[in-house]
């Protein structure tokens, strides 16, 4: 691993929701998202997309979101995790929470502070709506 062993990452992981501005390099944010597309899914489905958000002005609508997302608001940026649930019909969820365990845990290794925030079902609703609006023209399939 990149400076922790992997069992000195899990033991030290913390969810952190007050974050230094620093920018994070590009090729640390694609090490972070490999780290998640390593992870096992039902049937190898792999029914993720990763989105990277780092324009503050996104971050902060996007904190106005949901109870679990004000951390957003000067966050340097932010790894939305989206799941095709027809990709994975029975086991979406959590094909999904396990890419995210993985990011967590590089993110960690590369002295990152990071948080998992999950929004499924009905309070997901307001979340994709201002995703949709504030987020689309920033999707990205590299850096």
């Amino acid at each position: 691993m990149c400076g922790l062993e992997l069992y000195e990452a899990i033991r030290t992981r913390r969810s952190i929701r007050r974050y230094r501005p620093d920018s994070v390099p590009d090729q640390i944010i694609r090490k972070i998202i490999e780290a998640a597309s390593w992870a096992p899914s039902s049937s190898n489905s792999q029914p993720w997309e990763f989105v990277v958000v780092r324009d503050g002005n996104t971050l902060e609508r996007l904190s106005k979101t949901h109870a679990y997302a004000v951390m957003l608001k000067g966050a340097p940026l932010c790894i939305v995790a989206c799941s095709d649930p027809e990709r994975s019909p029975n086991h979406w969820v959590e094909d999904c929470s396990t890419a995210v365990e993985n990011m967590l845990l590089a993110a960690r290794a590369e002295g990152l502070g990071t948080v998992g925030s999950r929004f499924i079902g009905r309070t997901m609703r307001n979340v994709r709506i201002a995703f949709e609006k504030y987020c689309l023209s920033q999707r990205t399939s590299g850096l």
